[in-house]
């Protein structure tokens, strides 16, 4: 059997989407948009996998004793969450766990946003917003705001953060560019993104380039994309090992193994960000493949 089942696949990518509590899955997707659509939600969702360190900005610090009980309290657990590895589902707003739903600012600029309660301004009162970013094993907390009406909205001033707080490695710099013309405001920003357009932006005196890969002409992040070519590149390359070199591949699973079988039949059973399972019935063989990412 082929490793490249489209039916199989979506099965596996469905099952895992529906394993996420509030997450669902839609039937009209292929394997191919199906795994994109997995890959961006694990990307919303923002699923530690170590323990991670928390540091604030000096704009958040700063108002930090303004907050009400609740919204302290919120960034708080969340902050003592991510030290200890765990999730912050709690804490997500109800678009982040559909499959379908786009968080433009996330996949432009590798920038979340979770729940934290009221959130007071002035005379105003709203739900609030607290803004992160992270790199390597540090999530970096940005602010804490007021929900935008309708979610459309380029807040330019958490870039202008990054910046000030001197975390330019965060930021994806052109060296020696000077100026952008034109230089588009922040709903000109929001605007192109809607029409799936890759954009730069002006901020304090630089201009970056989205740091998280930007979007594709159907507004999908980049990398993603790119990710999901991996993925099916490399299954297609271990399904052609496996039909087209039976006899190299069958000595290869016996050694793994230590078996001695004479021909090999898997099926795709899972994967994960190395390796894919298969499992061959015949023979009672569960195997791994490795993933390449790097070339």
């Amino acid at each position: 059997m082929s490793l490249l089942d489209e039916y199989i696949i979506r099965e596996i990518i469905s099952s895992k989407i529906r394993a996420i509590p509030g997450a669902g899955v839609k039937p009209k997707h292929d394997a191919r948009q199906l795994l994109l659509r997995y890959y961006q939600l694990m990307d919303k969702l923002f699923i530690p996998k170590r323990e991670l360190k928390v540091v604030f900005s000096h704009e958040l610090q700063s108002k930090r004793c303004t907050f009400n009980g609740k919204t302290q309290n919120a960034i708080n657990n969340i902050k003592a969450r991510l030290e200890s590895g765990l999730d912050i589902f709690e804490y997500l707003s109800k678009g982040a766990f559909k499959t379908d739903f786009p968080d433009m600012l996330l996949r432009n600029f590798n920038i979340h946003h979770v729940r934290v309660g009221e959130f007071v301004e002035g005379q105003k009162c709203s739900e609030g917003r607290l803004f992160f970013t992270y790199h390597d094993d540090v999530v970096y907390f940005l602010d804490v705001t007021p929900h935008p009406k309708k979610g459309k909205w380029f807040p330019r001033q958490l870039l202008e953060i990054i910046y000030d707080n001197g975390w330019k490695h965060l930021f994806n710099i052109i060296e020696g560019a000077q100026a952008l013309h034109p230089d588009l405001n922040d709903d000109e920003v929001y605007a192109e993104w809607m029409k799936g357009m890759y954009t730069m932006v002006s901020v304090r005196d630089v201009i970056i380039v989205p740091s998280n890969g930007g979007i594709t002409s159907s507004r999908d992040n980049a990398i993603a994309v790119k990710k999901v070519d991996r993925f099916f590149r490399e299954l297609r390359q271990w399904d052609i090992c496996i039909c087209e070199q039976k006899s190299e591949f069958t000595n290869y699973i016996n050694q793994q193994t230590n078996k001695n079988v004479q021909d090999v039949s898997f099926t795709l059973t899972d994967f994960d960000d190395n390796f894919f399972y298969v499992y061959d019935t015949q023979h009672n063989i569960r195997s791994r493949l490795r993933i390449k990412w790097d070339n």
